[in-house]
């Protein structure tokens, strides 16, 4: 990530506070106190107005929106929020898919496990050996 101006530079210091500080704050005063801070800093230190900083609401910053390798990715800001909720829906679909089939997975290993046990004739309840056909418990060897 090569920053061109101050601006770009204000850009990320904003976003990544908003990240690690404003992220954990648990109040919506807490958080406006916060950006105000932030503002006022911007504008007393470096000169520069909000407006001029903050493009977009919410500011944010990925590396896995450029594209490319993991030798490649850059860390840029998001302009597209679109193409953000798209790639959210798309990990919230694939965490869906992987419950669903372990659920089913795990069903099918429980089933098997049951239906093992009535072809053994084993009472998987009371760990022990079972007559299927007379109902009462089979003689022991």
């Amino acid at each position: 990530m090569y920053l061109q101006s101050l601006q770009e530079l204000l850009r990320v210091w904003y976003h990544e506070s908003q990240r690690v500080f404003a992220d954990r704050l648990v109040n919506d005063e807490d958080r406006s106190w916060f950006s105000s801070l932030l503002t006022e800093k911007m504008l007393t230190d470096f000169g520069a107005s909000y407006q001029d900083v903050v493009t977009s609401d919410p500011l944010l910053y990925a590396d896995f929106m450029a594209g490319g390798g993991p030798d490649e990715r850059h860390y840029v800001e998001v302009t597209d929020h679109d193409k953000v909720r798209g790639y959210h829906l798309f990990l919230i679909y694939i965490i869906i898919v992987l419950v669903v089939f372990s659920l089913f997975f795990t069903y099918y290993f429980l089933f098997t496990v049951y239906i093992s046990a009535l072809v053994a004739n084993k009472d998987i309840y009371n760990n022990r050996t079972v007559c299927l056909c007379h109902e009462r418990e089979a003689p022991r060897l």
